[in-house]
């Protein structure tokens, strides 16, 4: 199956180099059939606004988008 934008990942690994043009890479579990893909970190969005997680990943994609 192909990769959504509404399916819901878990981090499990930020890789050692950063691409240029996308940044960080992580590494990503998919949660519905626990297949692995690697993703730019900005293009991920945290669950849980209340979650420092969401506000971190919030701050790294503003400034990557507009300052990098």
């Amino acid at each position: 199956r192909q990769m959504c934008i509404r399916d819901r990942y878990k981090i499990m690994k930020i890789e050692d180099e950063i691409e240029e043009m996308v940044g960080i890479i992580v590494k990503v579990k998919r949660l519905s059939d626990r297949n692995f893909f690697h993703l730019p970190l900005a293009d991920l969005k945290a669950n849980d606004p209340e979650s420092v997680a969401y506000r971190l990943l919030e701050d790294y994609s503003f400034w990557f988008v507009n300052w990098r």
